[in-house]
């Protein structure tokens, strides 16, 4: 029987697992996650910016005209990006449980390091997910010159509001290392059936790939909420700097680090995996080389043989030599850029609307 690889999922994809009605169906998960996770912080973050936010900004030129909507799209997406994510990993541990044994995988390693990064779940998202709280608490005062928190309405409005995105964030956060700790875990144990003469090099490096770039574009998307954080920065107290600070660097280059990193590692496997296949051709190719440079030792029908073989094998050897050893080099740098785009765009126009 196949070894099944499993992983913890966080509340935003179990919760919804919970209910009878979306158990089986991911349509239903992902319309209780909104309604369960984003329907309230949304919700209120809508209701503040229509009742003081409006009137406060007025026709003054500002970008959190801007910013501020564009932060409440991460409020209502975080949650289902995040469940989404926990999707693609189920999936791809499926695929892992089936064929990756065969490929040359070491599941039991995968699995011991899953479960190390899971028992780390509650004790890293609850305090980092909580920080932007504490961050928004100690700058209320400065805060109120340029975003309306005076009343105790709108504050706790504002620390539900941000204690949710902290939350989904630092799971987004939490998630993220757990890939690059996954694959450096497979990456580091496995042993592949590698060819050079098939469009997939190896079973499991593609799927690994692609996985890693689908979390980078889903990790990157929490840049929505870049715009508004560095609208505030002028505003903040310096404790409240270093954490808001410390948000926007993950939330910019989160997305690139789970992709470029995973990748990284990927190619030294494959070409790790290449120079393996390298090495099994250089004992016929010494023993031939021995055989045709010590004529000597052989009758004249027999060195054509063995300058034939060698000649084969050298071949061989430049041809497995001169083949691309990862089957997504190619296209590494512009996937890599795709990561980028939204965090990149978002921050020009912040800076340009700032003038």
């Amino acid at each position: 029987m196949p070894q099944r690889v499993t992983t913890f999922v966080g509340p935003y994809t179990s919760v919804p697992r919970r209910v009878a009605w979306a158990r089986r169906n991911r349509g239903r998960q992902r319309l209780l996650a909104v309604l369960i996770f984003a329907a309230a912080p949304t919700g209120l973050f809508w209701w503040w910016y229509a009742t003081a936010v409006v009137d406060h900004l007025g026709t003054r030129p500002s970008t959190l005209h801007w910013a501020i909507p564009t932060a409440a799209l991460w409020v209502t997406l975080s949650p289902i990006l995040m469940q989404q994510g926990e999707f693609v990993l189920e999936r791809l541990l499926a695929d892992f449980s089936r064929h990756g044994r065969y490929a040359g995988w070491d599941l039991t390693a995968m699995q011991r390091r899953l479960d190390r990064w899971d028992r780390a779940y509650f004790w890293t998202v609850l305090p980092v997910g909580l920080a932007p709280s504490l961050a928004l608490a100690v700058s209320f005062e400065p805060l109120t010159a340029l975003i309306p928190v005076h009343t105790t309405g709108q504050r706790i409005s504002g620390l539900v509001v941000i204690g949710a995105v902290g939350i989904c964030s630092a799971s987004g956060i939490w998630g993220i290392t757990k890939v690059i700790a996954l694959i450096d875990a497979a990456c580091g144990t496995a042993g592949l059936r590698w060819s050079a003469f098939r469009a997939d090099r190896a079973w499991g490096i593609r799927e690994l790939y692609g996985f890693a770039w689908l979390e980078g574009l889903i990790f990157s998307c929490g840049a929505l909420f870049v715009p508004a954080m560095l609208g505030i920065l002028p505003q903040l107290r310096p404790v409240s700097l270093v954490i808001v600070w410390l948000f926007l660097l993950l939330l910019s280059l989160g997305g690139l680090a789970v992709f470029s990193i995973p990748a990284w590692r990927l190619y030294r496997l494959s070409r790790e995996s290449q120079e393996r296949a390298l090495d099994q051709l250089a004992p016929a190719i010494e023993d031939a080389a021995l055989a045709v440079t010590a004529p000597n030792r052989l009758v004249p029908e027999r060195m054509v043989g063995e300058l034939s073989r060698l000649d084969l094998a050298l071949r061989l050897r430049q041809a497995v030599a001169a083949t691309e050893p990862a089957p997504f080099s190619p296209g590494f740098l512009g996937r890599a850029a795709t990561t980028l785009i939204l965090p990149i765009a978002l921050t020009v126009a912040q800076i340009v609307g700032s003038r």
